[in-house]
């Protein structure tokens, strides 16, 4: 039975969504302390959204729910605001799970999370935990299982995996210099996958996802992921900076009655989900599959 479960919101310019995730985790069975980080306003119009989601949090409905709420007072962007908020959720906790406003759950989500995050406590070679599984028909012989690849829609980690984030920042200058690195990165991702990570290392792109999945693939480290899809992202439009157009994520459907089982008896990444993973980066069959899960 989970005893406690540290989460951070982090929120932008999306009051109504806010507000959505925050009732269902106030709704939650489970005993848990919210902490909101809300990066500040780009433009007059984010500004006004801010300020609804100001109001939101500070209703006396939450008063048992929120823990800590942190506004920046002025706009960092994805990749600055993201992991700022993270710093300072760990700041003050040791470990916990990780939302986005535009995300979609169960509390079966947060007790696995809960679980898993005990488990893997002291194993540095698990950098996080996922509620995502974008291939839930392929087999898995056990509750979970693990990828080399960071699935970031709901997730959990630990402070000391998340500093490899900054170590990768760190080693920048390193890491963008080393040709034969970059070519080893490749034969773990797609080549995309790994020019894009560059790209938001360089600061071409606005993405700390990028940086924290290149963290992974230096440290060689795993995700865990579930034996069914515990996590949507419904954020898919215009007011996302990365997911505008649906792919076939927006139409995987989230299990409710879930729970950890069995566990592998080893921490291995699961070949046959990584392939796909790889084969589905490909912007051309990811397109293909969407239109197949949409419509077939």
């Amino acid at each position: 039975m989970l005893k406690h479960l540290s989460i951070l919101l982090l929120a932008y310019n999306r009051p109504l969504m806010t507000e959505s995730l925050l009732n269902r985790l106030n709704e939650s069975s489970l005993d848990l302390t919210v902490f909101i980080a809300v990066d500040g306003a780009k433009n007059k119009s984010d500004a006004e959204n801010i300020n609804k989601i100001k109001l939101i949090v500070n209703d006396k409905k939450y008063r048992n729910l929120i823990k800590a709420v942190h506004f920046s007072k002025k706009h960092m962007g994805i990749q600055q605001g993201v992991s700022t908020g993270i710093d300072w959720f760990f700041e003050q906790v040791n470990e916990g799970v990780i939302l986005e406003d535009d995300l979609e759950f169960f509390d079966s989500f947060l007790e696995y999370s809960a679980n898993l995050l005990k488990k893997y406590r002291s194993d540095q070679k698990v950098m996080m935990i996922s509620g995502n599984n974008f291939f839930p028909k392929l087999p898995i012989h056990s509750s979970y299982t693990f990828t080399k690849h960071a699935l970031i829609w709901g997730w959990a980690t630990w402070k000391d995996r998340w500093s490899m984030f900054h170590q990768v920042i760190s080693d920048k200058k390193l890491i963008l210099e080393d040709e034969e690195l970059q070519q080893n990165l490749i034969q773990i991702a797609s080549s995309l996958r790994i020019k894009r990570s560059l790209e938001s290392l360089q600061g071409n792109i606005d993405s700390w996802a990028y940086i924290w999945g290149l963290a992974m693939y230096l440290n060689q480290g795993l995700c865990v992921i579930p034996q069914e899809n515990l996590v949507k992202n419904i954020g898919f439009g215009t007011k996302s900076t990365h997911t505008k157009i649906k792919t076939y994520h927006a139409y995987l459907q989230v299990s409710q009655k879930f729970s950890v089982v069995t566990h592998p008896l080893y921490p291995l990444a699961n070949q046959s989900f990584d392939r796909l993973f790889i084969k589905y980066d490909n912007p051309i069959l990811m397109m293909v599959r969407t239109f197949i899960t949409k419509f077939l």
